[in-house]
């Protein structure tokens, strides 16, 4: 007689709780989108009580992730990610410290983004948040993109200009004017995540009438960037294109040819206006004080100056700035790269944390993303927000704070390694009968 063995009881009921207690709720999903949508569109949302509107809602987020998911909080904040932003900090600290006329705006500003990324991460804990704010990008990009069209789209169809700095002199007026009330490279930028985001849900195994809608989105946003006239703008639409298109690695027949299509009549349709911006018939140009090469040779001309310790951020937006040739006719000018104004700013200490910072973001990035959407909508924005680094303005841009919160809370909860949970055995049964629980 078959002697019975007796196992240990599992409660899986507790185990189901315990993985429900990582999903979010409907609340949380609202806040995740609100917060996703108006940080693009701040600048057309009036401000409350002395601040804005975005600024308040990550307060609000914060809040409730420290009352109501504390425990979820400590775990995005001890992330590899985050660990190596706070060393950034600590740096910056130090370095601005040692300068005279020390000034720790930046900084503080800085730690705030660092602060609503960590939120973000916490709350962004199954694939359905995680799906919402991906589409939200697309949803943010059309809207700036009907914008465009419908305040700047005839205007620029009735000019003819001849050459770049024709083109560059309209761009200007209608930039005076400021429609949108944004600035137009970092428009394009916003465009361009949606853009890129309709263009991986179009590739994605579903109907044709699917695909066809997300390319249209895409074609959408795509007019959108090139309106902006934004260079920038339109080489990261371009070259995180074509990462997308690498990493999808095989596209369907009928998706190839749709994504053609709008390729010609995306040409047909762009006004001349803007093209225009983007010819680069004269390369004397770029010796032009105007361009954006005169910050670049601001920076190696002065190189030696902030190469070990930097210039600390109070110097360089003060009289350092002014005599180095970072001044413009409007004050002080971001040197439109984030390498290179952390490096002015702090010394080449803090900018190997930032390619430290960028090593780590790579090491998590999700692997095996197949035709997975939110994997390659994560793995997309993380990609076109390192491109956007050698461009950007603003260190403390609430764009890398997004792309930073989505990466760690799809890291820890979203695309975590799965468990294998034996169930309970019955005599007689398969020991390799097993359930997958995140």
């Amino acid at each position: 007689m078959r002697s019975i063995t007796t196992y240990k009881y599992t409660n899986y009921n507790a185990i189901g709780k315990s993985r429900v207690q990582y999903s979010t709720n409907t609340f949380e999903r609202i806040i995740l989108v609100l917060g996703s949508v108006f940080i693009p569109l701040q600048n057309f949302i009036p401000t409350i009580g002395g601040s804005s509107v975005v600024f308040q809602i990550f307060v609000f987020m914060g809040l409730y992730a420290v009352v109501f998911r504390t425990s979820d909080l400590i775990k995005a904040a001890k992330h590899p990610i985050f660990l190596t932003i706070y060393i950034l900090l600590i740096v910056a600290l130090l370095i601005e410290f040692i300068h005279d006329n020390a000034d720790y705006y930046q900084i503080n500003r800085l730690t705030i983004t660092v602060l609503g990324s960590v939120v973000y991460a916490s709350l962004c804990r199954d694939r359905t948040a995680l799906r919402l704010i991906i589409y939200s990008y697309i949803l943010t990009s059309l809207l700036l993109s009907i914008g465009l069209i419908v305040t700047s789209f005839g205007l620029m169809r009735i000019i003819e200009v001849g050459n770049i700095q024709e083109a560059g002199a309209v761009r200007q007026e209608i930039y005076v004017e400021r429609p949108l009330g944004m600035n137009w490279n970092k428009m394009a930028v916003v465009i361009s995540q949606g853009a890129i985001i309709a263009l991986i849900v179009a590739n994605s195994k579903r109907s044709m009438i699917y695909t066809w809608v997300f390319y249209a989105l895409a074609f959408l946003s795509a007019i959108g960037v090139f309106l902006t006239m934004s260079r920038s703008g339109a080489a990261i639409l371009i070259i995180t294109a074509l990462y997308v298109t690498f990493l999808i690695g095989r596209i369907r027949l009928k998706n190839f040819v749709s994504l053609i299509l709008i390729v010609v009549v995306l040409a047909y349709l762009i006004p001349s206006t803007a093209v225009s911006r983007y010819e680069f018939t004269d390369w004397s140009l770029f010796e032009s004080p105007d361009a954006r090469m005169k910050l670049l040779r601001a920076a190696i001309d002065h190189f030696p100056e902030y190469a070990l310790s930097g210039v600390g951020s109070g110097n360089y937006w003060g009289l350092w700035g002014r005599l180095s040739g970072f001044g413009g006719t409007h004050g002080v000018l971001c040197a439109h790269n984030y390498f290179i104004q952390v490096w002015v700013y702090w010394g080449i200490l803090a900018f190997l944390c930032v390619l430290l910072i960028c090593w780590m973001a790579r090491k998590y990035l999700p692997r095996n993303v197949g035709s997975d959407e939110l994997k390659l909508g994560v793995k997309s924005m993380l990609f076109l927000l390192f491109v956007y680094m050698f461009t950007a303005s603003v260190i403390r841009d609430k764009s890398f704070a997004i792309g930073i919160g989505i990466l760690v809370g799809s890291n820890i909860w979203v695309f975590a390694k799965k468990r294998l949970i034996p169930r309970y055995r019955v005599p007689g049964h398969r020991a390799s009968n097993r359930r997958l629980l995140n």
